[in-house]
């Protein structure tokens, strides 16, 4: 019965993951799509022939360099540093950080993935987020008020809810909408076409997945709770346009965002567990 259930929980994980690598091919590979028609017309019309070329050969150019530079771009403009560096500057207590490290390390183990960079942010707001494009190279985001105010039970639900993201690789769709080619979408296809982009009820999947892994939903219902009666989830240390980017892609998102991923819908489905 445990190997059927892991074996469902497998299959979930893979489906997850292939749908959020199909929704960035094919914001990558549209516009290329589009030159590819207007090179084939160029056969019968020749000057078309050059601008298809050009556009083509421009927008592989674009897309590659955005799409490689996406995670380590967004990681710059969030700023932070690791636990060490944070723990020496008095940012974050010593055994804050050894938690950290430890059931980051061991929620991996159980999850089958490699270890992420770890960063702090200096900021009271309890809060997380999850930046990458690939399972190897992701980093975990917490803020130090985030790890100050849970207990270990509570900071083991939020690890285990942002390494959910990144085994479900929503880090890579979530990477791609913070980009020009993702504020392009947005721009043509409103907030429709954003929401396609990361991929449907984004939070609640990873709350359940993160309960799935712990085996304890308690644990991120009082962590939920905690954070939600902080009185507010905006790290002041990043700039107000990183926030607006990455606003969906937050433990507890905001702003526009904040009805998207509702805390007490989310907390509703796991009492219900």
């Amino acid at each position: 019965m445990l190997q059927r259930a892991a074996g469902r929980r497998d299959a979930e994980w893979r489906t997850a993951a292939e749908g959020n690598r199909r929704r960035v091919r094919l914001v990558l590979a549209v516009p290329a799509l589009i030159g590819i028609i207007v090179l084939l017309l160029g056969i019968l019309v020749h000057p078309l022939l050059i601008v298809g070329g050009v556009l083509l050969i421009g927008w592989a150019v674009f897309a590659m360099v955005t799409w490689q530079r996406a995670a380590s771009s967004l990681l710059a403009q969030l700023g932070g540093s690791s636990p060490t560096e944070a723990t020496a500057s008095g940012g974050l207590r010593p055994l804050g950080a050894e938690r950290l490290v430890d059931l980051s390390e061991g929620l991996c183990a159980v999850l089958g993935l490699p270890a992420p960079r770890l960063v702090v942010l200096p900021d009271e707001v309890p809060n997380a987020i999850a930046v990458g494009r690939h399972h190897d190279d992701a980093t975990l985001v917490v803020t130090a008020g985030l790890v100050d105010r849970l207990d270990r039970i509570e900071l083991e639900a939020v690890v285990a809810h942002e390494l959910a993201h990144i085994k479900r690789l929503d880090v890579a769709s979530g990477a791609l909408a913070t980009t020009v080619l993702g504020r392009l979408l947005a721009a043509l296809g409103g907030a429709r076409a954003s929401r396609w982009l990361v991929g449907p009820d984004r939070e609640i999947r990873a709350d359940l997945a993160a309960v799935a892994t712990t085996r304890y939903p308690p644990g991120l219902i009082a962590a939920l709770e905690r954070i939600t009666l902080a009185g507010g989830t905006r790290p002041a240390s990043v700039a107000p346009d990183v926030l607006e980017r990455t606003a969906f892609s937050w433990l507890v998102p905001f702003g526009d965002h904040a009805e998207d991923a509702d805390a007490s819908v989310r907390l509703d489905v796991l009492r219900e567990l």
